[in-house]
């Protein structure tokens, strides 16, 4: 039996294995950065279309509640947002989780336990992932009070 060319013939087949496999692992590598960042184009331009500007903020001493009036600006889409953070920049820094949709106007009512005075409010519109259920936050959008 001659033997004598087929050492070639087995690295040749044996290059070739590790070269597909290879190309399999830098694949999904790929795939994988690809589906991770459509997911975050989808929310940025989500985003884009949750814009809004706080027309006013009140401070009732009596109730330790600030009254924040926020205001939806046209924005690229009409998307629906799950909720907006609202953090009164104090000095107790106190943060209220509004998980209702705005159509162009509301009224929305922190608790500013221990606040003396509101400086500054500011406030991020947020969507849910539905896999995870975490929050995906948008810009921050401010309001600071022209008489402090």
């Amino acid at each position: 039996m001659n033997t004598k060319g087929i050492s070639g013939v087995i690295t040749t087949v044996l290059l070739i294995t590790v070269a597909v496999v290879a190309i399999g692992i830098v694949a999904m590598v790929v795939i994988n950065m690809v589906n991770s960042s459509k997911e975050t184009i989808d929310y940025s331009q989500k985003c884009l279309g949750a814009t809004f500007k706080i027309k006013s903020a009140s401070l009732d001493p009596d109730t330790e509640t600030c009254n924040v009036v926020i205001e939806r600006v046209a924005g690229i889409s009409t998307e629906v947002v799950d909720g907006i953070l609202l953090t009164a920049n104090n000095d107790a820094g106190t943060e209220t989780d509004w998980d209702s949709s705005i159509a162009s106007v509301a009224t929305i009512e922190v608790d500013c336990t221990g606040v003396d005075s509101l400086e500054r409010v500011d406030a991020n519109a947020y969507f849910i992932k539905d896999d995870s259920g975490e929050r995906h936050l948008c810009s921050v959008f401010s309001w600071e009070n022209p008489a402090a």
